[in-house]
Parts: C-alpha cells; structure tokens; sequence
C-alpha cells in the first residue's frame, strides 16, 4: 500500500527519456498498477514493461548489492547550501539556480562546492581522479534578469 503513492518517476531505472512516456498513462503507482502488463510490455517492452508492472507493486527481485565500492561522490547546490554562503543570493523569482553579482562570487561559489566535495572524498578515505562540474545556464531568450545564473 506504500508503494501506491510513490510518484512513478521516482521508481528506480525511471529517467529524463522515460519518465515523460510513463506520465500519460500516470503519476503514481497507483495509477500504473491499473495498466494491464501486456499494456506496459507492448509500450515499454518486455524487459521495461515488467519491471514497471513489478515495481509498482513493491516487487523488486534484483539481488541486494552490499559492500560495493563507492563510484562516485557527488554535492549539489539545494536552497540551504546556498543560503549557509552568505556571498550568494538565492534567486528572488525563479525556483532554481544561484544568482551571481559578479565574477568573484561565483569562482567563491565554486570555491565552497570543491570544498565539499573535497571534505566528502576525505570522509570517505579516498581520492579523485577526475572532478566533472556540471553547470547549467539560462537561455539567451529567457525572460529571466541579466546577471551569472
């Protein structure tokens, strides 16, 4: 009964390319679970279709994975990461990104994510290999204010 409520898209091996296919049919499992999986198979296909209709039913017969080595150590920026840096203004109008007034806060934005992320990797007992910086701009036709987003 959980399960029922769980947005579909929060279902494992749900991502950005499916997730749009999924939500004409629903939002939560419970919606799903109302398509027959021959439905879901046709659509998905037999492996995708399956483990939709399985998942959301709370049945996942993947083997536990236990002790496995950490791939990965990762920060993202949420509204309370922003607003503990006291030199970066969380956006007034839209409901993502970091506002920037000038060059200067943002290489000290970039500053404090390295930081974490080095402190994590030291928790950890490890160390990087690679450092991968994804970042996102606003469109040049957007009808957001001027400024480093």
């Amino acid at each position: 009964a959980a399960v029922a409520a769980v947005a579909v898209g929060d279902l494992p091996g749900i991502g950005w390319a499916l997730a749009p296919r999924i939500a004409a049919l629903g939002a939560t499992c419970a919606d799903l679970r109302a398509v027959p999986r021959h439905t879901l198979q046709e659509e998905f296909g037999p492996k995708t279709g399956l483990m939709l209709f399985e998942f959301c039913r709370g049945i996942d017969n993947r083997p536990l994975k236990e002790n496995e080595e950490r791939k990965s150590i990762s920060v993202e920026v949420s509204h309370s990461f922003v607003a503990s840096l006291q030199h970066v203004r969380p956006p007034d109008q839209v409901s993502w990104g970091v506002r920037f007034e000038d060059q200067a806060q943002l290489e000290r934005f970039v500053g404090h994510l390295g930081g974490e992320v080095a402190k994590r990797l030291a928790a950890e007992g490890c160390a990087a290999r690679a450092v991968t910086l994804l970042l996102k701009t606003r469109k040049v036709c957007s009808c957001l204010p001027s400024g480093l987003v």
